[in-house]
């Protein structure tokens, strides 16, 4: 694999993590000189388009590529990102329609489905629960597994009461199986390498494996196992897994038919002894059971990755507009403060960084990170000349400046769905301290974790931000005064995740400056 391949895989990837829509990579090598690929995609609306385009910047810079130049970020139309041997395009919907590069560009090779292929070793059909879900597949996976082995014990027993054969090559051929059974557990649940995409693979193989030697032990009374590998396999809602499965299983009855009558002595005794009746009595009705099967799978696999995929769209729809109508409030909120709309989006990317930082899962990073937009949503109900007043506030004044949390929280209390949940608490107590000198006078854990985690995120944006009535601090400075207040203001813990996390912070900081002071 080259870098440019390399390169584009990563951007891929990273667009497909903002649910960029039509994801193309074109390969313009022999038509121009000035890159050798170009990647393109679109978004909903301008938060998505320029949130696309910050992950992208993200991903490359943490795998070592320089950025040549990037236009078109503030206007979020047509974001484009000149990365030399790469220039990926970010649109809008409707200006991808209304550019249509793809017909300027015509002669251009689209190379998504071979290059992904090449490069993460999955085709491009596969449903995209299988990436949302992978790893809960993997561990349902592994369970199964360890139900087989229950399976495996069951058949020992079969023959330790028949004995009808060896049980000493029975026994160490059942340890065998439980051994191998047991090593998709010990990979995914012990060793945590539940993300791999290979492990599939590894599981099924491991499958298919135990089936060829529960057949050969026990012959024609183990045939009905072969079910198992076919079953498993539509855990992952992948066309060519299915495929695989098939191939692997008629050459595992083959072979285990083969070990069967060459060492049936060993064995429970076959009802064939012959390799031709065998063949044509006892394996050939085997193997059509497992391909029906397959094409079974197979169908009901692609049909209902179909109706998914068009389920997770309309999903991805409701989710996308939400978060624009969830910015759109916090943006009018902030905006009564005299802020701009940069202030809640490095907000928004701070919490990302320290919630990926405290171990959560992207899904649930990313309902952090904008739920974290909302946090001033309680400033909708002060007034003006308070949340203006350059000078310091009365007594009276501040005690109706700290009201807002107390708003935001009504404000959210029924609103439904995670994401307004999570608004809501972190409305109420972000400006809660852990020595409990805040607002509300929670203190410790008494103030619900991401909520800690937005003191820290607000505090910094604050610190560093200039407005009319003060200059912004350095981000050095910033962080001196964040760390000299932990265990006072802020929680330890989350200040050793901040000092861990600082060049990511300083990062949003300087590529997201505010673009007007008031």
């Amino acid at each position: 694999m080259n870098t440019a391949q390399e390169m584009a895989a990563i951007v891929y990837k990273a667009l497909d993590d903002k649910k960029a829509f039509d994801i193309k990579i074109l390969d313009i090598k022999k038509i121009s000189a000035v890159a050798d690929y170009f990647v393109i995609a679109d978004g909903t609306n301008k938060n998505q388009v320029q949130a696309m385009c910050d992950s992208v910047e993200e991903e490359m810079h943490k795998a070592g590529y320089s950025l040549k130049s990037v236009e078109g970020y503030s206007q979020g139309g047509w974001i484009l990102l000149d990365y030399y041997d790469i220039i990926v395009h970010i649109f809008s919907d409707e200006a991808r329609r209304f550019y249509d590069i793809e017909r300027i560009w015509n002669d251009a090779a689209d190379v998504t489905k071979d290059l992904l292929s090449y490069v993460f070793g999955v085709g491009m059909n596969d449903n995209r629960l299988l990436k949302d879900n992978y790893i809960k597949i993997n561990h349902i996976a592994a369970k199964c597994m360890r139900f087989f082995v229950a399976l495996i014990v069951a058949l020992w027993a079969f023959a330790f009461f028949s004995r009808e054969c060896n049980l000493v090559v029975v026994t160490i051929c059942m340890v065998l199986c439980c051994i191998f059974s047991l090593i998709p557990t010990l990979v995914i649940d012990f060793f945590k390498h539940d993300r791999n995409e290979a492990i599939k693979y590894v599981v099924i193989c491991i499958a298919v494996f135990n089936c060829m030697i529960l057949s050969s032990v026990f012959s024609h009374m183990a045939l009905v196992v072969w079910i198992f590998p076919i079953l498993l396999t539509s855990l992952y809602y992948n066309k060519t897994l299915v495929v695989f499965t098939a191939l692997m299983s008629t050459v595992g009855v083959i072979l285990a038919d083969f070990i069967n009558l060459t060492y049936c002595d060993f064995m429970v005794a076959p009802i064939y002894l012959d390799y031709t009746d065998s063949m044509v009595l006892s394996v050939f009705p085997c193997v059509i059971t497992i391909l029906i099967l397959s094409l079974v799978a197979y169908f009901i696999v692609s049909r209902n990755s179909t109706m998914l995929n068009s389920v997770i769209d309309n999903a991805e729809e409701v989710k996308s507009n939400q978060k624009e109508l969830i910015f759109a409030f916090a943006e009018l909120s902030e905006s009564k403060s005299k802020y701009t709309g940069e202030h809640i989006k490095r907000v928004a990317d701070y919490m990302r960084v320290l919630g990926k930082a405290s171990g959560f899962d992207d899904d649930y990073v990313d309902k952090l990170s904008t739920a974290a937009m909302m946090h001033d949503i309680g400033k909708l109900m002060i007034s003006e000349e308070i949340l203006d007043k350059p000078g310091k506030l009365t007594d009276e004044e501040f005690a109706i400046m700290k009201s807002h949390v107390l708003y935001g929280d009504a404000l959210l209390e029924h609103c439904p769905g995670e994401i307004m949940q999570i608004a809501r608490t972190i409305a109420k107590e972000h400006h809660e301290r852990w020595d409990g000198t805040g607002y509300l006078g929670m203190k410790g854990e008494e103030i619900a974790y991401i909520s800690r985690l937005m003191a820290v995120c607000d505090v910094f944006d604050a610190l560093t931000s200039e407005r009319y009535y003060k200059r912004g601090w350095s981000v050095e400075e910033t962080y001196n005064e964040i760390v000299s207040l932990s265990g006072k203001h802020f929680d330890p813990q989350v200040v050793e995740l901040f000092k861990q996390n600082f060049d990511a912070f300083k990062e949003i900081a300087e590529r997201q400056p505010d673009k007007q002071v008031y």
